[in-house]
């Protein structure tokens, strides 16, 4: 990835974090897991960007 493709993702990231948690409310998502690891090298994850 890119570095302006890295930005774009993880800004991504911030924005779907703060629209599922309303203002003043605290995260009580569980700890970021690791959900597939596949075998053309693509991870898919859970939590934070």
């Amino acid at each position: 990835m890119t570095t302006t493709q890295t930005s774009v993702v993880h800004d991504l990231g911030t924005l779907a974090h703060r629209l599922s948690h309303p203002a003043r409310t605290p995260c009580v998502c569980e700890p970021p897991q690791v959900l597939a690891d596949r075998p053309d090298g693509t991870v898919v994850r859970s939590g934070a960007i």
